[in-house]
């Protein structure tokens, strides 16, 4: 009667997941392209009811060509990192632009996992969150160990790619390169398995970060603060006032402009802006780190209350930062000083 019954017969017992470990190399990756990528953090200033901000941070993206998941699930993108200078040519590396004066990174060498997580939690951190995740293997090519900061790729259908986004902690860097060295990886993989041959991506430059800040003081008033490091393209000499010399040399290559724009409803595009005021922005000071704070403010066409930006959808900030660079002589006059190419470098709105 018992053998009769299925039910009767057979016992359902616990789901149990196993895992195999990989025996064998995963392939090496093939990188499509290293992108900068922009990292938008916006929020409300503590001490300043009146006031919001939005923050530019650095990163790179990474688009990997197909297939994936060359060793089974669980395969991330690992960036290599280590301070043995023996294998300093299959690690991550970075540099300042020599182009600029500045701080530069602090250690114009191997990247440290300072450099890509923050330590203040603005960032993913190890362990915090599971696209990223830490650990230590052996590389390919030389079996030193080194670390291993392992991403999880997602899939991007628009591009038929798979790509992993990786953050940069550059503090006081202005434009520093990057060149990241990554290897497939396997945790789950035999002892000296894990890691795949090493591939140097293309040199890449982070982009500095910014934050702006927009407050209302009072009903006629809007005050504009943008801080972020900066380069200047020649040492301060000798002799002069160095906070006069210093402003001038920042304007000599630095401009940040604000607009206040208004919304013409009969137009419901971004054509339906217009400026109704412009004013460029003061250098108002700098830290021994090199971050530098601009300091300015518009009056407002009519009276508003004051209020925490981002209230009204008819009226807004754009903020501009364009950075000038010696650019090709002219043509009739190779002899002559060099004009000055703007670029825009930074770009930012705010509704008010």
């Amino acid at each position: 009667a018992l053998m009769a019954d299925r039910d009767a017969r057979s016992i359902t017992g616990p789901t149990t997941r196993l895992s195999l470990p990989s025996t064998a190399r995963p392939a090496a990756p093939v990188i499509h392209s290293v992108i900068p990528l922009f990292r938008w953090e916006e929020g409300t200033e503590p001490d300043q009811p009146f006031a919001r901000r939005r923050r530019r941070r650095a990163g790179l993206r990474i688009y990997l060509q197909r297939p994936w998941y060359s060793s089974g699930e669980g395969e991330r993108l690992g960036i290599l990192i280590s301070s043995n200078e023996a294998a300093a040519m299959h690690v991550s590396q970075w540099g300042a632009d020599p182009m600029w004066v500045q701080k530069g990174p602090e250690k114009r060498n191997g990247l440290l996992i300072e450099d890509l997580f923050s330590a203040a939690g603005l960032d993913h951190e190890p362990g915090t969150d599971p696209r990223v995740m830490t650990g230590t293997a052996k590389l390919a090519e030389s079996g030193i160990e080194v670390s291993v900061l392992g991403y999880l790729p997602e899939y991007q259908p628009s591009r038929g790619m798979w790509f992993v986004d990786v953050a940069f902690v550059p503090q006081s860097a202005y434009w520093p390169f990057v060149r990241l060295a990554v290897a497939r990886y396997q945790p789950d993989s035999l002892t000296g398995l894990e890691l795949s041959q090493t591939v140097t991506c293309d040199f890449a430059q982070l982009t500095p970060e910014r934050m702006a800040t927009v407050s209302r003081p009072d009903e006629n008033t809007v005050r504009i603060v943008v801080s972020g490091p900066i380069g200047l393209r020649a040492r301060l000499g000798r002799g002069a006032a160095p906070d006069a010399q210093l402003a001038e040399q920042i304007r000599l290559n630095h401009r940040v402009l604000a607009k206040l724009e208004r919304r013409d409803p009969a137009i419901d595009s971004d054509l339906g802006w217009e400026a109704v005021r412009i004013t460029e922005l003061a250098p108002a000071g700098i830290d021994d780190n090199a971050i530098l704070a601009w300091l300015g403010q518009l009056d407002l066409i009519e009276p508003m209350a004051p209020a925490r930006p981002g209230q009204d959808a008819q009226w807004r900030v754009t903020i501009e930062e364009w950075e000038g660079i010696e650019a090709d002589p002219q043509p009739f006059d190779p002899a002559g000083p060099l004009p000055t190419a703007w670029r825009l470098t930074y770009a930012d709105r705010l509704a008010l």
